[in-house]
């Protein structure tokens, strides 16, 4: 069962080992952001939650995708690492850019194309984290409480989809809440991830 970071990180392991030309991609290593480059994200965003930063501070993100999760935001032209990508993808090169301030959220990382942001410090839910449907961005849909919660979901989804489980089965390895908004979008994350080849 996958519960916890460590435990992410020792399932990406495994699946770096398997297929070592994906490792740089797949495997989530307790290599994070220095403490210079988080005094310059704080300088920029400096509303980022909290718990964000307690695990990119740990953990390199930068280049990790989890099946269709990408744990970085996307590019907007920006070569280079984390901060460079964060601080573009939450400026006025993110077309979406005036909804993430008017909902007081910053764009962390993406599900395909869609945004997945975290909610702003100072807000009553800081740290819990949205998915934006391009489709749809005024309507955020509510996916975790925080950035470990969700690469821990991925991370089950990710697993249950290589052994040959069934929604329920992620519903079951994921902890999901038994009823809600937040169930049914995983369930949706599920349907897609558990049906494609």
């Amino acid at each position: 069962m996958i519960r916890t970071l460590d435990d992410v990180e020792q399932y990406t392991a495994t699946l770096a080992r398997a297929y070592p030309q994906l490792a740089q991609e797949i495997h989530l290593k307790r290599t994070g952001s220095s403490e210079f480059e988080l005094a310059r994200l704080r300088r920029a965003l400096p509303k980022l939650p909290a718990s964000y930063i307690d695990v990119i501070r740990q953990w390199d993100v930068e280049a990790v995708t989890i099946g269709l999760f990408r744990l970085a935001p996307r590019r907007f032209d920006t070569a280079g690492e984390l901060i460079s990508r964060l601080i573009a993808a939450n400026g006025p090169s993110n077309p979406i850019h005036p909804i993430l301030e008017r909902a007081g959220m910053c764009e962390v990382a993406a599900w395909e194309a869609d945004p997945i942001c975290a909610r702003m410090a100072g807000k009553a839910d800081a740290g819990s984290l949205f998915r934006l449907s391009i489709d749809a961005p005024d309507e955020p849909r509510r996916l975790a409480s925080s950035f470990e919660e969700l690469i821990v979901r991925a991370a089950a989804l990710d697993s249950v989809r290589a052994t040959g489980g069934g929604v329920e089965g992620f519903a079951q390895a994921a902890s999901l809440p038994e009823t809600g908004p937040v169930r049914e979008e995983w369930l949706r994350f599920a349907e897609v991830a558990l049906t494609e080849p």
